[in-house]
């Protein structure tokens, strides 16, 4: 679902971004683990795309499923961005973005855009040379472990800058948020985790009974698990079949996503679900 001129509301950007995050998904997704923002993506590259003009920002607007940039999707991001800011002081929620743009110090960007960018995107402009990538890198990676409470300590790899770098995106996104309804940690035990239909390792499982929106589909189970507050949750798809998941991540469209969405209705469920941590590595 691309986001039309008439549909530049926090709502329609949301779809917009969730559209976006399906495309970018079928170009990243491989074998093995895989966690990121597609949000994180999209802001700070809508907030490059209110700089750029003609066949740029033409390609740009069509990968991102937005308009051209425009004062209606500029107030549609700040409206979603102060959204976040009011979840963030949700008892027992958690949740800071932050974006950032890094020219070549000497290379200072127009005013008017910086406003833009600030207003806007929430993303501030830090000038770094490049001319010394591994202080540049260093002064990045101090501001991303800043802003993730040190659980991202090098959002920059080495050797990913150089020279010749004339401007550096960064998104950082830190979410912790307990559960509406937790687990009970004496009920976590050991039990098998199928990696395919072959082999299994053992995984502490945690595990809870209760009313949960839930929905069966064909060939794919959804459970959704709101975190305090209720007014965010994470939504789980299990693919029936062991080796589902493929098939799951071809068959995913807006279409089917909103209908799977749509159609939850609280359950009485039982939950099986791996205790499980992620770190870059």
């Amino acid at each position: 679902m691309a986001l039309t001129e008439t549909d530049n509301s926090p709502h329609g950007l949301a779809q917009a971004n969730a559209g976006f995050a399906l495309d970018l998904h079928r170009r990243l997704a491989r074998e093995g683990n895989l966690f990121y923002s597609p949000l994180s993506v999209s802001t700070v590259l809508s907030a490059a795309l209110a700089g750029a003009r003609g066949e740029t920002a033409e390609q740009m607007a069509v990968a991102l499923q937005l308009p051209s940039s425009t004062e209606e999707l500029r107030a549609a991001f700040a409206s979603l961005n102060t959204r976040f800011d009011e979840l963030d002081a949700v008892p027992g929620v958690t949740l800071c973005l932050a974006n950032a743009l890094w020219p070549q110090a000497g290379r200072e960007l127009l005013q008017a855009f910086e406003v833009v960018a600030r207003d806007a995107y929430r993303a501030s402009v830090r000038s770094v040379d490049y001319a010394r990538p591994e202080e540049a890198r260093e002064v990045i990676n101090r501001w991303g472990a800043e802003k993730t409470r040190r659980m991202i300590g090098e959002l920059v790899p080495p050797g990913a800058l150089n020279e010749m770098t004339r401007l550096v995106l960064t998104s950082a996104v830190y979410f912790k948020g307990a559960w509406a309804e937790p687990f009970n940690e004496r009920l976590t035990s050991d039990k098998p985790f199928w990696l395919n239909r072959r082999e299994h390792v053992l995984v502490p499982m945690m595990a809870h009974e209760g009313y949960f929106p839930y929905a069966r589909v064909k060939g794919l189970q959804i459970l959704e698990l709101p975190y305090a507050g209720e007014y965010l949750s994470m939504v789980v798809f299990l693919p029936r079949a062991v080796d589902g998941l493929s098939r799951l991540e071809r068959a995913a469209s807006m279409t089917r996503m909103r209908k799977w969405l749509t159609g939850l209705a609280p359950e009485d469920v039982t939950i099986s679900l791996p205790r499980f941590q992620i770190r870059r590595v």
